[in-house]
């Protein structure tokens, strides 16, 4: 199983998933964006933010606006 640099940080409005990291093929950005599209239907307390570049970026872009991440 892949580990992923994932940090959590909390707030008063909830937590924050930061990726902070390549935006590549080899980092295998799907899964958590499958996860933040699981977790969005069930609640607004997480979010999930993406600090990076890579060859992935407008893919990972493109699948955020069809699931209509904020």
């Amino acid at each position: 199983m892949k580990k992923f640099p994932i940090f959590f940080y909390q707030n008063r409005e909830g937590f924050i998933a930061i990726y902070i990291g390549a935006h590549g093929v080899p980092n295998h950005l799907d899964p958590i964006l499958d996860v933040a599209a699981i977790l969005k239907d069930q609640t607004d307390e997480i979010k999930f933010l993406f600090i990076g570049e890579g060859v992935e970026k407008k893919k990972a872009s493109s699948k955020k606006a069809r699931r209509k991440f904020e």
